[in-house]
């Protein structure tokens, strides 16, 4: 009658089974409880150990007497439902944060690409965390005062975190006096620095590229949004642009002195090569 309820709760159905036998009969010794079922001797005595293992009933020895097993209170049962219910929330909530990467995984095996949005700095949290499993050198654009100015001690403890699992990273940033300052012995051991052009270059955003995944972190006062792509192909795409700018992109030894009030004029001999790239024609769209 109570099966259902006493499932829920925890209990295998040869346990509900030898749990309502003893609550009709109050109390009884094993031998008689063993009567009422259709068991051998050896499981019953194991059901009634399990049952008073998990608080439900209770073993009764005195001196010179048979042992008898009794039925706690029914709100024992109410207390596992509690239980189980809190296990179920506990389980739910894990089941939230992998359902991403479950999907991401599913996707990927219909060549499909896997994308994991995140909002806020929890979320930006996730992402850094992700490019900490890299298993090659991170590939990186970043606009140095934008991380400052909005993430700046989450970075602080992300790059701690890269530095000691010594995950090493190639970084090219927007060129500007105060990146120059702060990234001049930023990190030195596990991060390889360069530079581009503040004026014809500029960007306000983050990009990782490793381990066939492209991460983007966009950085605002109204609002920190992040998002993981897994793809193989888009991340491809991302590297090989990312490894023409490196090529194209300056280190600190032949970083020319900067004024962000007076930019460098540009010159034929001084034009950067990304911008003798030939243009591109987009076609006509149609409403």
């Amino acid at each position: 009658m109570y099966e259902k309820i006493l499932t829920a709760a925890g209990l295998s159905a040869k346990e509900a089974e030898i749990y309502e036998i003893i609550l009709g009969i109050g109390q009884a010794p094993a031998s008689e409880i063993y009567k009422k079922t259709a068991y051998k001797r050896g499981l019953v005595y194991k059901l009634l150990e399990q049952l008073a293992e998990k608080g439900l009933i209770i073993k009764i020895e005195k001196p010179r007497k048979v042992a008898v097993f009794r039925v706690e209170h029914p709100n024992k049962i109410n207390e596992r439902l509690e239980t189980q219910a809190q296990r179920v929330n506990y389980y739910k909530r894990s089941m939230e944060e992998l359902m991403p990467q479950l999907v991401t995984n599913y996707n990927l095996a219909f060549n499909k690409p896997g994308v994991r949005f995140y909002e806020g700095e929890e979320g930006l949290k996730k992402v850094l965390a992700d490019t900490l499993t890299a298993q090659e050198t991170i590939c990186t654009l970043v606009d140095v005062e934008a991380v400052v100015k909005y993430m700046e001690q989450i970075n602080n403890e992300y790059v701690k975190q890269r530095e000691r699992l010594h995950k090493q990273k190639k970084m090219v940033c927007v060129d500007s006096p105060f990146a120059r300052k702060y990234l001049e012995k930023y990190h030195v051991g596990v991060t390889d620095t360069r530079f581009v052009n503040h004026e014809r270059y500029p960007f306000s955003s983050v990009m990782q590229i490793y381990d066939n995944k492209v991460a983007y972190i966009s950085l605002s006062a109204d609002a920190i949004t992040s998002m993981i792509i897994t793809d193989k192909n888009i991340y491809q795409m991302n590297k090989v642009l990312f490894n023409f700018i490196w090529s194209h992109s300056k280190e600190f030894s032949a970083l020319s002195p900067l004024s962000s009030a007076n930019p460098t004029p540009i010159t034929p001999k001084t034009i950067d090569p990304l911008d003798q790239l030939p243009p591109t024609t987009l076609p006509n769209q149609q409403s």
